[in-house]
């Protein structure tokens, strides 16, 4: 449900400053937009799951040992 999510917001921030900077878009324009916008979905996951894995247990610990 998260990485839908971040799919949706990264697919509509790259068009929302596609629109504001130029005219012209075609195939490869969508292509690339949903290139960029999985990218940026599997990076967001990838940077919780290393949150999730490096947690402490213990508050003021940064990491496990």
């Amino acid at each position: 449900m998260q990485g839908a999510a971040d799919f949706a917001l990264a697919l509509a921030v790259f068009w929302a400053l596609a629109f504001a900077t130029s005219t012209s878009h075609g195939k490869l324009f969508a292509l690339l937009s949903v290139i960029v916008a999985g990218m940026t979905t599997f990076n967001l996951a990838f940077l919780r799951h290393l949150r999730r894995v490096y947690a402490s247990p213990r508050r003021g610990v940064w990491r496990r040992r």
